[in-house]
């Protein structure tokens, strides 16, 4: 029998910007074979620490040549960098990269409903700058699709602790100084909230 026959062919997935991201996130060697010639590296100078990286195998996972490919178009883009460390190759990600990655985790962003209610309100408010126009109206958007009840025009309400989801949402629009987060115990006419969320 021959011995390929009973090797099963492994498929490779289409790199997509987010995974390489994610990877670039920590950073990760990654093989020479991917570098492409002519292709801008960055020497570091300082003392490297193996264990700081994960191994090449991260990539392994990924069609090689689209990889190959996907890594250029991102580095021209400025989402991420590769290093040359002594004899192997590191792939980083830039400021830039970062908030890419914000963006895309903001499409999974939940808040977890805890199994019983602890009777307290949660009001966001904020005050964005008119240049922020951009900012302000996807702080709507997001409150909104996360489920908050709109009380006025930049107030907002919600039922269970939001404190990691406010955050999250403050990096991301670069409004942490502008948006304001109350816990409060009383709310009048609160009895129409309650029915509002199903509490």
């Amino acid at each position: 029998m021959s011995e390929k026959k009973g090797k099963k062919k492994i498929s490779k997935t289409y790199p997509v910007a987010k995974q390489i991201l994610m990877i670039a996130g920590i950073g990760a060697f990654i093989a020479g074979s991917l570098i492409m010639p002519g292709l801008p590296i960055l020497l570091r100078g300082y003392r490297f620490e193996k264990q700081e990286y994960p191994e090449e195998e991260e990539w392994e996972q990924f069609d090689q040549r689209r990889l190959r490919r996907r890594l250029l178009e991102m580095r021209k883009k400025k989402l991420i960098r590769i290093y040359r460390i002594g004899e192997r190759y590191a792939v980083q990600i830039t400021e830039k990269g970062r908030k890419r990655l914000l963006q895309y985790k903001i499409s999974d962003l939940t808040i977890p409903t805890p199994s019983s209610w602890d009777k307290r309100w949660r009001i966001v408010s904020y005050d964005v700058p008119k240049g922020k126009n951009r900012a302000r109206d996807a702080m709507r958007d997001t409150l909104k699709r996360l489920g908050f009840l709109q009380l006025q025009k930049s107030v907002y309400l919600f039922p269970y602790p939001c404190n990691e989801a406010i955050d999250f949402i403050r990096e991301l629009y670069g409004i942490g100084e502008n948006v304001t987060l109350l816990t409060i115990g009383y709310l009048e006419n609160e009895d129409a909230y309650k029915e509002y969320f199903h509490l």
